[in-house]
């Protein structure tokens, strides 16, 4: 297994998608309100910033190499926007199983200095990154499931889509069209 050098895994495709679809599905129709009531530049504006922090947020990376695994952003992301992280191999001393307030798992990397870091299971090739866990610290990683199902961001983006097409059908019917 070669991570040299460094192995780059994103947010898989489907979840990034799935989160921009559902943001302009929301934002596009207060748009389209706030020009039609003559008070659209402001608003629109304040979408696209929108849309490009959530562009940076969705763009982290999770890295990997023989000493480590951690987190970069594009350099076009400002600062207050990334959520970087790092950690040695041989720091990392167990893998810990959180159950959320929803009853699903979270895994965490633990520390020898007692910090934990949350293995980022959204990331794409999932079974690769896990696959790197495990040969890199020891530890077993075959339990591990994303806590999110893909279907759920499937459905995520499916009601995106049919939120998008009501908008542009109540656009054509109120235009007369």
């Amino acid at each position: 297994m070669s991570f040299e050098p460094p192995v780059h895994f994103g947010i898989r495709p489907l979840i990034r998608g799935s989160i921009l679809g559902l943001y302009w599905t929301l934002v596009a129709p207060l748009m389209g309100l706030s020009w039609h009531h003559g008070g659209g530049g402001l608003l629109a504006l304040a979408a696209l910033i929108g849309f490009l922090g959530l562009m940076g947020i969705l763009s982290q990376r999770v890295w990997v190499t023989p000493r480590g695994m951690g987190s970069d952003y594009p350099a076009w992301v400002p600062p207050f926007l990334q959520q970087r992280w790092s950690v040695n191999w041989k720091d990392v001393t167990e893998i810990e199983a959180v159950t959320t307030g929803q009853g699903g798992l979270v895994y965490y990397l633990i520390t020898r200095s007692g910090s934990r870091i949350l293995i980022p299971l959204r990331a794409e090739n999932l079974p690769k990154l896990l696959t790197a866990i495990e040969h890199f610290t020891g530890i077993p990683t075959g339990e591990m499931r994303p806590y999110v199902q893909t279907w759920m961001y499937a459905g995520l983006s499916a009601a995106a889509v049919l939120m998008a097409l009501v908008d542009v059908g109540m656009l054509i019917l109120g235009s007369g069209i």
